[in-house]
């Protein structure tokens, strides 16, 4: 089954390029058939003097200024404390615009452990928050100055949006290590501590008692993988000897 369907976008995007603390703050409003949502982030670097030393700071808000599920012709446009590839009409990504090479992989496989950057910024996938209402987000990582060649970033996210049916808000958090290969391109994702209420529920190879504690670990683990941002000149200041 195909659906038809238009998402008008307006978007104001701020960059700061100053060299030690680069700045990118970006407000969008988007128009479709059933709903108007309104989103604004920040994502904040500061560079120190330590080679390969960094400190990132992301925020996120949005909120729904209408939305009306039985008028909704796009396929899931809630607010998500995180970003994965999704399956069948249940695409999360449903502007298209990510390169989601396991998007028909339906939580199989390598390719469904594909996430991108979305709403609160987890980087789990379970699919917790999933309201049409409001949500608040933000996230810190740490670039350890170590001599690698790839670089190592421990990383905590948080998330906040309404609760069962709406009353008392709730709250989320992940915690992990970061493995980044090449910045903003490849990038591989250990968790280490998440809240009780992150429970993959929506992945039934995890937690399954057939399976080992470390293969139940390993189904777990993320990565980005950003083809779009392929190009010479993004590959030649990311990657640095």
């Amino acid at each position: 089954q195909f659906r038809k369907y238009d998402v008008h976008e307006l978007k104001f995007q701020h960059k700061n390029t100053f060299v030690l603390k680069p700045l990118v703050w970006t407000t969008a409003a988007q128009v479709s058939s059933g709903f108007t949502r309104l989103t604004t982030e920040f994502n904040q670097e500061f560079r120190y003097e330590r080679k390969n030393e960094a400190l990132f700071i992301r925020g996120f808000a949005g909120v729904f200024a209408q939305y009306n599920s039985a008028k909704i012709k796009a396929t899931d446009t809630r607010f998500y404390a995180s970003g994965i590839a999704g399956g069948g009409q249940n695409q999360l990504d449903y502007l298209y615009d990510k390169s989601m090479v396991g998007r028909s992989m339906d939580k199989k496989g390598l390719w469904s452990h594909q996430i991108f950057n979305r709403g609160a910024g987890l980087k789990t996938l379970d699919l917790i928050g999933g309201t049409e209402k409001w949500m608040l987000g933000g996230g810190v990582a740490y670039q350890l100055p170590l001599p690698l060649p790839v670089k190592i970033r421990p990383y905590m996210d948080a998330a906040i949006f309404p609760g069962f049916n709406g009353l008392k808000p709730e709250g989320a958090l992940s915690a992990g290590v970061g493995l980044i290969i090449i910045p903003s391109i490849l990038e591989i994702y250990f968790p280490v501590y998440e809240t009780k209420n992150i429970d993959y529920a929506n992945r039934p190879n995890i937690g399954d008692p057939a399976n080992s504690k470390f293969l139940n670990y390993a189904n777990k683990i993320t990565f980005m993988l950003n083809l779009k941002e392929i190009r010479y000149q993004n590959l030649r200041d990311k990657i640095k000897f």
